[in-house]
């Protein structure tokens, strides 16, 4: 993770990399749901965790174009 200044604030930066492609959607459902809790942090929000690592999964299955 990296953090540039920009005009109004900044920009995170984010990458993450692996050898074994079958955990792509996995770790892609993983750092969703904390970036998700990452902004209510970074906003002051009482942080509530959702239940949708299904929906996800399926989501990041036909972005990376992995079968279940």
């Amino acid at each position: 993770m990296s953090l540039q200044e920009e005009d109004k604030g900044c920009r995170m930066t984010f990458t993450h990399t692996f050898n074994d492609d079958s955990w792509a959607v996995n770790t892609a459902v993983g750092w969703h749901r904390c970036l998700d809790v990452l902004v209510q942090i970074i906003n002051g929000k009482p942080i509530k965790c959702h239940d949708n690592s299904t929906e996800l999964r399926k989501i990041y299955s036909e972005l990376f174009k992995i079968e279940d």
